[in-house]
């Protein structure tokens, strides 16, 4: 682009073949690699060496278009992003990974009840759909063994919703209809401790 241009001159021919030689053998290699021109990151960082004479040279900054312009880096963007990637190393942004890796997934689980009138087991399968935006359905299905009684089918559901905003998800009841009961309860993350993530 820098050379179409005028901002660089055009390179000799020599140097015109060994990019079009490379560009043959990153097209033919075989196996062929999902990506042929390597990551993203590296392709951006040489395409910005070549076209822009004030590329950045700090190779652990942030991919974004703000560090490749003209007349350098825009600092309130970098600001921004500086800000968002704090909020990221203390926590923000779990409860949002954590609801879309729910989504579609299948569960088996089991839990150990204690208490009165008797004491007993529940296992089954619990699996997480799409409701609406920001919500799955939770839904397990198993089975209730009571030492006291013969094994009883049991269904539960739960409304997982997610809160972009205070960054938390919040469970609730399902009522007849399928749609939002009363509250369950509210799940909120923190940040890693010296001993990982809780």
């Amino acid at each position: 682009a820098a050379t179409f241009s005028g901002l660089l001159s055009l390179p000799s021919i020599t140097i015109q073949q060994i990019g079009l030689d490379m560009e043959h053998r990153i097209r033919t290699q075989q196996p062929r690699p999902q990506f042929p021109h390597g990551d993203y990151v590296g392709v951006v960082n040489d395409l910005a060496k070549e076209v822009l004479p004030t590329a950045s040279s700090n190779t652990h900054d942030i991919v974004i278009p703000t560090q490749y312009q003209a007349d350098g880096s825009d600092k309130t963007v970098i600001d921004e992003m500086n800000s968002i990637c704090e909020e990221a190393n203390h926590g923000r942004f779990i409860a949002g990974a954590i609801f879309r890796a729910l989504h579609e997934s299948k569960w088996s689980f089991e839990r150990i009840l204690t208490g009165k009138p008797a004491d007993g087991t529940v296992h089954g399968q619990a699996e997480f759909h799409y409701s609406q935006h920001q919500e799955l359905l939770y839904k397990e299905q198993g089975k209730l063994i009571l030492s006291s009684q013969i094994p009883l089918d049991i269904t539960q559901k739960y409304i997982y919703v997610y809160d972009e905003d205070k960054d938390l998800m919040t469970v609730y009841f399902v009522d007849d209809k399928n749609k939002r009961g009363s509250l369950f309860h509210t799940i909120h993350f923190q940040s890693a401790s010296n001993d990982g993530w809780i």
